[in-house]
């Protein structure tokens, strides 16, 4: 049984924006905007890059004695002789929706970057880190022959923590800005996170590791296993021995305990 003559109606509606939320509300209630009071409950936030977001929430109350508001009356076709209806065609299937493609490998879109630098703005700030962040393009080893790649460097003071053992620190990081920006452009870009050149120098001593193993393999005669190291890191060995001449890589083991081979060249 619905309310008497002259008691308030009311409804409280969640939606990602207030307007929204009131729209929806009108609706289920059947009145204009004029006849309701609103009271805005939440105002709802984005939450940090789209993350971790809530929606609004408002009340709607009905003022007393307002009337519903009525659907325009429908206009009356003159009377006609009946006709066959026409035939009814199929309308074709609406095309699934596209997953995130990976960025193209010629020319990295400049909007990306700049988002990217923005989202490590942002996170740095929730994180209460003051440092500066900036873009650059990364050396070959680093990147992969399907993506092209872009590097954002973070630098400041006693930014070690953000590296973490073994980089695992800073590799959840760099998965959480890929998401954040994934999040914005609908693309999964191949971000590269850095913090003061950290990762360039770890390459130029992977290098320097890869080319001494290299030498002492042909000077023992016999395999030498380097240390568990992530893909990335991995990768930077095989390219640099790629060419030699003598020795040959291989990664064996499994998740955390991969690791590489240098054998000679039999």
């Amino acid at each position: 049984m619905g309310p008497g003559p002259g008691e308030k109606r009311s409804v409280e509606i969640s939606a990602k924006t207030v307007d929204e939320a009131i729209q929806h509300g009108l609706a289920q209630l059947g009145v204009s905007r004029e006849a309701t009071r609103i009271e805005v409950l939440h105002e709802g936030s984005r939450g940090i890059f789209g993350f971790g977001g809530e929606n609004a929430r408002v009340r709607l109350t009905v003022m007393p004695d307002a009337a519903p508001e009525s659907p325009p009356p429908s206009p009356v076709a003159p009377a006609t002789a009946p006709e066959s209806p026409p035939p009814v065609r199929a309308a074709p299937l609406p095309a699934p929706p596209k997953a995130p493609q990976p960025v193209a490998a010629e020319g990295v879109d400049t909007h990306l970057r700049e988002i990217a630098l923005v989202s490590v703005q942002g996170l740095l700030k929730a994180m209460g880190v003051s440092a500066e962040v900036t873009v650059h393009d990364p050396t070959p080893a680093m990147t992969s022959s399907e993506t092209d790649a872009f590097i954002v460097n973070i630098a400041g003071r006693d930014l070690g923590f953000l590296i973490g053992r073994r980089g695992e620190t800073l590799s959840a990081l760099q998965f959480l800005t890929r998401l954040m920006v994934n999040q914005q452009t609908r693309q999964w870009a191949n971000i590269i996170l850095d913090v003061d050149g950290w990762k360039v120098r770890r390459e130029r001593s992977l290098r320097d590791l890869a080319q001494r193993m290299a030498e002492r393999v042909i000077r023992e005669g016999r395999s030498v296993a380097l240390e568990p190291m992530p893909a990335y890191e991995r990768r930077i060995i095989h390219l640099t021995l790629r060419e030699h001449p003598a020795v040959i890589t291989m990664s064996i083991g499994d998740g955390d305990a991969r690791k590489v081979t240098i054998r000679p060249k039999r």
